[in-house]
């Protein structure tokens, strides 16, 4: 497959050369998204395309080639600064770039955990599993970039090539969550009320609570990461699907979490089939 992907064609390049300089206009959100701009601007709660967070804007006017490394520069870029809830970056594979463009943030359902927004995709891992990742992205990239043409069962096969690390403890709990903060914060901006609430339970995280939940997860065995995973993810489902149905979302508190853990009347979510074991 990857000596399939390398091959590039004279015609390829040729069409990617008459199509660069229209490419490198500024272009408006509206101009890209003519009938779909509309579900980003709900979900973003923004009324104009104008007051989109400044990665929407930069994504807009950068090659297809380029969406991929555009988001993970901003996010490398973003891990950096003071507002970071952590100083690693996550795993962005072009299958996820392309999703977040479709405004695919509630996945295919509920017990979907490889689509959408929410903290289990995030990929990390050891570093054997990581260059995996690396490599499948590479291949990825050559996909979304026209260099070959690709059959479904064969964009298939690469998916199903992508490893997803599940924290076991809770050092890998937080280093998760921390990376996950990172990207809704670049994705939604820092009023969103998702990203709000994910402030809330983050900040309580950085005190002494911590030790507490550090305790519950590691020595206790009273939850695993997984299942603070889940709750935080049909939170985010739920919030999105409210808000494309037209319909108020419940109110967000996901400090209830840690809380209902140090109390020990936490009840622990239901998880996807994928997750039993």
């Amino acid at each position: 497959m990857a000596a399939a992907l390398v091959g590039q064609t004279n015609d390829n390049r040729q069409a990617r050369a008459l199509k660069a300089p229209q490419e490198q206009d500024l272009k408006l959100p509206s101009e890209r998204f003519k009938v779909t701009l509309p579900i980003l601007l709900e979900y973003l709660l923004v009324a104009d395309e104008a007051l989109l967070p400044p990665k929407w804007h930069l994504w807009l006017n950068r090659t297809k080639k380029q969406e991929v490394q555009v988001l993970r520069d901003y996010l490398d870029s973003f891990a950096r600064t003071a507002e970071a809830f952590s100083t690693s970056t996550p795993f962005i594979t072009p299958r996820l770039v392309q999703e977040f463009l479709e405004f695919n943030f509630l996945g295919t359902g509920a017990d979907d955990i490889k689509g959408g927004l929410q903290p289990f995709i995030i990929v990390d891992g050891n570093s054997k599993q990581w260059q995996s990742n690396l490599e499948t992205a590479r291949l990825y990239g050559l996909l979304m970039a026209g260099d070959a043409s690709i059959s479904l069962a064969d964009l298939e096969a690469l998916s199903s090539k992508e490893i997803k690390s599940i924290p076991l403890t809770y050092w890998e709990l937080e280093k998760t969550l921390g990376m996950f903060g990172n990207l809704i914060r670049t994705l939604l901006g820092a009023p969103h009320p998702l990203t709000v609430a994910f402030c809330e339970i983050w900040n309580l995280l950085q005190t002494n609570l911590h030790d507490d939940i550090h305790n519950a997860i590691d020595y206790k065995h009273q939850v695993k990461p997984v299942h603070i995973l889940r709750s935080i993810q049909l939170t985010f489902y739920t919030w999105f699907m409210h808000k494309r149905s037209q319909l108020t979302p419940p109110t967000l508190d996901l400090k209830h979490i840690w809380q209902c853990i140090i109390m020990q009347t936490y009840t622990t979510p239901k998880l996807p089939p994928q997750l039993y074991n």
